[in-house]
């Protein structure tokens, strides 16, 4: 499957509003990859999934034990906190059922670094600015044969500017601070599934700001990544502060049509299937590939 087929058939539906968020649902028809999964939230909170340091501990990659009977999805950008330090992950991968993976992650708490072996959670993921922040440095690194190794200096600096903006305290310049203090605010961006319904994915906007795009194979994958994706997406509207209309349906197609055709390099995914990476002078994103479907795609705002 190409991200043409994938993104060709996409019905964009009327928006749903949180706050100054624009949640625009897409759809078509039945689902695309007949696979059961589960996510790394709901793996942790099982206890089917572990999370730890490696047994000797390296920032940019964690240890990931799916022990559950079922695949386990990882989405780019997890926050993953506790351990010697809060991590992120840098792209997405399906970890198979029964096995385990060096995970590559980047740190967002640039002042720890000591702590327990074990990851306590994961309930949020980042902002999107950080997300292509870490897609962009990603797709420069795999194209040097640096595999998923995120630009951890920028990384560390948008924390940083985003404690700031925030105007939320961290002795550690730690993400986890952010979605910790104001995971009530961020929970008041949050849509209730049933309202997205038969959704596949979601464009994001603040205003007439794009803020990213969302893609799942799956009705059932994408409704249960809704609720961290978009308290990671409120984070970015609380600067946008935006109260003018957002876009209408016939310019968000245009950049549906700009993703069709976007050409993507290939590269090994993670720890199976393969993964595309995007960018062009408007766009960036990255998609995972399973069983020649794609699994989960993730689009942003190219970066200036």
């Amino acid at each position: 499957m190409t991200i043409a087929e994938a993104f060709g058939s996409l019905k964009i539906e009327d928006p749903l509003f949180a706050r100054n968020l624009s949640v625009f649902p897409m759809t078509n028809g039945e689902d695309l990859l007949k696979k059961n999964l589960i996510t790394l939230e709901e793996g942790m909170g099982a206890g089917s999934v572990a999370v730890n340091e490696l047994d000797t501990p390296i920032i940019d990659k964690i240890r990931i034990d799916n022990m559950d009977e079922d695949d386990l999805f990882l989405l780019d950008g997890e926050e993953i906190f506790g351990a010697r330090q809060t991590r992120i992950t840098t792209t997405a991968a399906l970890v198979p059922a029964k096995t385990n993976i060096q995970m590559p992650v980047a740190c967002i708490e640039e002042g720890r670094w000591d702590g327990d072996s074990g990851f306590e959670g994961s309930f949020t993921s980042a902002h999107p600015r950080l997300r292509s922040i870490i897609c962009k440095g990603v797709n420069d690194s795999l194209s040097k044969g640096l595999n998923y190794k995120a630009p951890q200096k920028e990384v560390w600096n948008e924390v940083t500017r985003k404690l700031t903006s925030l105007e939320v305290s961290s002795g550690t310049s730690s993400f986890h601070d952010i979605s910790s203090a104001l995971k009530e605010e961020t929970g008041r961006y949050l849509i209730e599934p049933e309202a997205m319904d038969g959704a596949r994915g979601m464009i994001v906007t603040s205003g007439l700001k794009l803020l990213g795009i969302e893609y799942s194979a799956t009705t059932s994958l994408f409704k249960r990544l809704l609720p961290k994706l978009l308290r990671g997406y409120s984070l970015d509207a609380m600067e946008q502060r935006s109260s003018s209309k957002p876009p209408d349906k016939k310019n968000l197609g245009k950049i549906l049509n700009r993703i069709q055709g976007l050409r993507g390099k290939g590269f090994a995914g993670v720890s199976s299937g393969k993964e595309l990476r995007f960018s062009d002078s408007e766009l960036l994103g990255r998609a995972l590939v399973i069983d020649d479907c794609i699994l989960q795609a993730s689009f942003f705002p190219a970066l200036n």
